[in-house]
Formats: C-alpha cells, sequence, structure tokens
C-alpha cells in the first residue's frame, strides 16, 4: 500500500511540472488555415486580435469568444493596514467588483493569463476621462508583479494610487495593453 502512493504521488508532481513556455508564432502556426496569422490578426471578427487570444487563457483565434470571463475586469480592493508599505502587495484584499463607499480603496484588473506565454507584457491602465478616452494612465503607475494566482488562474493587477471611496470619480475606465516582445 505505501509503495502504490508513492508511485502515485511521483506522477501527479510529474504531472505538475513546468509548463512548457510557447511563443505567439509557434501557438498560431497550431491554427493552420487561418486567413491573418499576424499579432493584429482578427480572423473569427469577434473583436479580440490573435496577440489577445494568445494572452488570456482559454480563448481561441477561431471562435467567437466575445464575453468572455477570462478577459479583464475592473475590481477594488482593501488595504488591510496603514503601516504597511505602500509596494507591498500582502496588504491589499480582494473586495470584488463593488466601489467601496467609505475609506481608501485600490483599483485591479482581474484577468485569466494563458499558462505558458512567452514574451508578453502586461500594462494595465486606467482613465478618468469620460469626454476622451485617449488619454490613459499606463503600466508606470502599477505594482510590477501580479497577486498570486487563485484556484482557478485568475490573477489581479492593482493600480498604486489608492482612491477615496468618499469622493469616488463620477467615472473610471480601465483596460489591459497586451504587447508582445517575442524576439525572431
Amino acid at each position: 500500500m505505501k509503495r502504490a502512493l508513492a508511485i502515485t504521488f511521483a506522477l501527479f508532481a510529474l504531472a505538475l511540472g513546468h509548463v512548457q513556455a510557447v511563443t505567439f508564432t509557434d501557438w498560431i502556426a497550431g491554427y493552420p488555415g487561418i486567413v491573418d496569422a499576424t499579432p493584429a490578426g482578427d480572423p473569427d471578427a469577434d473583436g479580440l486580435s490573435n496577440l489577445l487570444e494568445y494572452a488570456f487563457a482559454d480563448l481561441d483565434p477561431t471562435v467567437i469568444d466575445n464575453g468572455s470571463p477570462v478577459l479583464p475586469q475592473m475590481v477594488f480592493g482593501l488595504r488591510t493596514g496603514s503601516d504597511i508599505p505602500w509596494r507591498d502587495l500582502t496588504a491589499i484584499t480582494f473586495d470584488g467588483v463593488n466601489l467601496p463607499r467609505t475609506g481608501f480603496y485600490y483599483l485591479g484588473l482581474r484577468y485569466k493569463p494563458r499558462a505558458g506565454t512567452e514574451g508578453l507584457r502586461w500594462r494595465p491602465q486606467y482613465s478618468w476621462f469620460a469626454a476622451n478616452l485617449e488619454f490613459w494612465v499606463d503600466g508606470r503607475a502599477t505594482f510590477l508583479q501580479p497577486t498570486t494566482p487563485d484556484g482557478d488562474g485568475y490573477v489581479v493587477r492593482w493600480l498604486q494610487g489608492m482612491f477615496n471611496g468618499a469622493s469616488p470619480p463620477p467615472k473610471a475606465f480601465a483596460r489591459m495593453q497586451v504587447i508582445l516582445e517575442e524576439t525572431p
């Protein structure tokens, strides 16, 4: 009995091993016959480029995926203490999608990245300018690392600045910019 458990554990450990990184070029080659296989292409006409379909988990460049739950969603987080260094991600607790009405909170983007991608840079951005969405505060104002993935593979990238729930902006917009830095 002990021997069988040891073998099962060894096989389970092997199954959880490192995910082999796949470049965009290799990933898109797995979909032969696509008319436009460039990162900017959108062969299924769902409004998501091939690059975004590569970056986010469970998306397929040949299937209409708009409205997918793996795409970024604006979320809010609460600070767990006032004397914690502001760059400490453990100081933030996930609070969901309801805007806090009191106290200070962080704005974040929750999304599900595809495991094993290579050459991607994630840049969460936000804007308070409803009349002109050409002005975005970009990744220079964010934490460098996302939170640890949850049990379903979702991560959250928090913006560094805290916001006051007592005087929220009239409208806030957030988006995730994905940049491919693949070398040929």
